[in-house]
């Protein structure tokens, strides 16, 4: 199911049993708390579903199996990697204690998201960088001795930030990457 339609489902499911106040509501919200309470893969299912960190993205085509995957809060150098997630900012993050060029935090130009490069000694899948999206995913990752260079940032970076063709105009003229493309 695609992931706009699942959230919406999930937040429809969650409104039905949190905001209708019957007798067999009541029950199936205690049904619900007992099965989270119990642990194991149900509890971990659901728990993934109420607050939406089971989210997966669709890979792109020849892309690391775990783009789209929520990173995990691997603990770097200037803290835990979800406390530095931020609206306006990707995060580049050096795994197994590869530190990467600081410098590729200033490579984007005036208009993108800001780019925090961090160092984690914790090891994630086979990757040694993480290109992560301001919500935690994915967005690109290297492995075995690819290094990350600034110019395959910036290109990933434009590749995420830079509305598609089936977006609608109006929302196009509001972006700033679309603001540059036009100019």
């Amino acid at each position: 199911m695609p992931v706009a339609r699942r959230l919406a489902a999930n937040t429809l499911a969650q409104a039905a049993v949190s905001m209708t106040f019957t007798a067999a509501n009541a029950a199936l919200r205690d049904l619900l708390g007992e099965l989270i309470d119990q642990r194991g893969d149900t509890a971990a299912t659901l728990t993934g579903w109420l607050s939406g960190l089971e989210v997966h993205y669709p890979a792109s085509p020849g892309a690391h199996p775990s783009q789209g995957d929520r990173l995990p809060d691997l603990l770097t150098g200037r803290g835990r990697v979800h406390s530095l997630l931020a609206p306006d900012r990707f995060l580049l993050v050096g795994l197994g204690g590869r530190a990467l060029d600081p410098a590729l935090s200033g490579l984007l130009p005036d208009g993108h998201p800001r780019l925090d490069v961090v160092t984690s000694h914790d090891g994630w899948s086979d990757l040694t960088a993480a290109l992560v999206r301001p919500d935690g995913h994915l967005a690109h990752g290297w492995s075995g001795h690819d290094v990350p260079g600034r110019d395959d940032v910036a290109t990933v970076v434009e590749q995420w930030t830079t509305p598609g063709p089936d977006v609608p105009g109006d929302l196009v003229t509001a972006s700033p990457a679309a603001a540059r493309r036009d100019a």
